[in-house]
């Protein structure tokens, strides 16, 4: 089978190709520090970095507005934020504060995962689960809602575009 190539069914796809294992631990990694650490010492550069990660996967895709359109909430929220700790006292920096460090900790960990399922088919998805060995009462109800995600996904950008 010298000269055959099988990458032309694989290939189609653009963007950073990981393996789906590696999606799921960048995502946990996004999401636990985003989570679980303060606005404090180095964490004041690693958040806005980690708050990159999804805008920069998206960007690979060739999804230009979807990027620009969370770049742009993420920076609007993050200037925001700053601005409450800085200048508002009271009850409205009490406010505006909750509001912003809900959308900025929420925000990279809910784009990371829509990349994940939109940059992952059902396969891939199955088959790095049974590589890591788990158990198909875990990899059969994981796979059904990957499923359901994917086509509810693609059925919401199509009404997007109609």
């Amino acid at each position: 089978m010298e000269g055959v190539s099988f990458s032309a069914t694989t290939d189609k796809r653009k963007g950073i190709r990981l393996d789906p294992r590696t999606k799921l631990i960048l995502l946990l990694t996004v999401t636990t520090l985003m989570f679980s650490t303060s606005n404090e010492g180095i964490m004041n550069f690693v958040k806005p970095v980690l708050s990159l990660i999804p805008f920069v996967l998206i960007l690979s895709e060739r999804r230009f507005k979807t990027a620009g359109k969370y770049l742009l909430l993420y920076l609007a929220y993050f200037a925001l934020e700053r601005i409450a700790l800085t200048t508002l006292s009271d009850l409205l920096s009490f406010v505006v504060l909750a509001m912003t460090s809900i959308m900025t900790r929420f925000a990279p960990g809910i784009m990371t995962g829509a990349w994940l399922l939109s940059s992952t088919s059902v396969s891939e998805f199955i088959g790095s689960m049974e590589r890591m060995h788990l158990t198909e009462k875990i990899v059969i109800p994981l796979s059904v809602i990957f499923r359901f995600s994917l086509r509810s996904a693609k059925n919401t950008r199509r009404s997007v575009m109609q």
